[in-house]
């Protein structure tokens, strides 16, 4: 009698297993629907993924690569054709939302497997963003961490956040042809402090010229906001 009732009871916890495997989704599927989230403009969508991968002890950074990033390209690539500035920013608010979940289940350290820190805000005297905010999403889906410091921003602020987040890129951008000059003027306060070499330098805008970023110093210039990413992982060697 027991040796039946063991077995009944064995038979429906094998039951109840199976079902819960069948409910379990797999990461693949939660990685796809993040990314689907980015596609949508969908916060709900990628809230609700998000507390899943932290409820389910799956790696936040992976769910990011393999799935926000993901979408966040598809967006960029798609910029200028099928996607406008609209999107793009609809797209990256949608990133953020998810991106404030699982930040709380990074671990300490996640960000050196991150591609790099950032710090990004337009120069002293041009208050034009447009250009910047386009880089800063485009960097966020590429994988960096950013810092935005937004616009008016002077050269000793720009190298004091350096400092602060131990940052391996600063990049500066500028509207104005009578703003491009703190470009110089940062990397020349980088060298009086000696930390020229800490910090790969990259500038962009309006006004701003490969030649011109030659001239100045810079480590990089790119003239589309998409090249960014790519133009900053080969500075850093990633």
């Amino acid at each position: 009698m027991f040796g039946i009732v063991f077995c009944i009871e064995r038979l429906n916890w094998n039951r109840e297993s199976t079902d819960l495997v069948g409910i379990l989704r797999s990461e693949e599927e939660i990685f796809k629907d993040l990314k689907e989230a980015v596609l949508r403009y969908d916060k709900d969508s990628a809230t609700k993924c998000s507390e899943e991968v932290l409820s389910r002890g799956i790696d936040p950074l992976k769910a990011i690569e393999n799935g926000l990033a993901i979408g966040m390209k598809e967006i960029g690539d798609k910029f200028g054709t099928e996607c406008f500035l609209t999107d793009l920013i609809l797209a990256a608010e949608t990133m953020k939302t998810a991106m404030a979940v699982l930040e709380r289940g990074m671990k300490v350290g996640v960000s050196e497997r991150m591609a790099g820190t950032v710090v990004i805000g337009t120069t002293k005297g041009d208050i034009h963003d447009i250009g910047k905010n386009l880089v800063s999403i485009m960097l966020a889906a590429g994988g960096f961490k950013v810092i935005d410091l937004g616009v008016d921003v002077p050269s000793e602020t720009f190298i004091h956040k350096a400092e602060e987040t131990k940052a391996h890129i600063i990049a500066c951008s500028a509207l104005l042809s009578t703003t491009i000059g703190y470009m110089d003027e940062l990397i020349h306060l980088l060298k009086e402090l000696g930390s020229r070499e800490k910090y790969k330098v990259m500038v962009g805008g309006a006004q701003v010229t490969a030649a011109f970023a030659k001239e100045i110093g810079a480590d990089g210039y790119a003239e589309e906001a998409a090249q960014v990413p790519t133009l900053a992982k080969q500075l850093l060697g990633t």
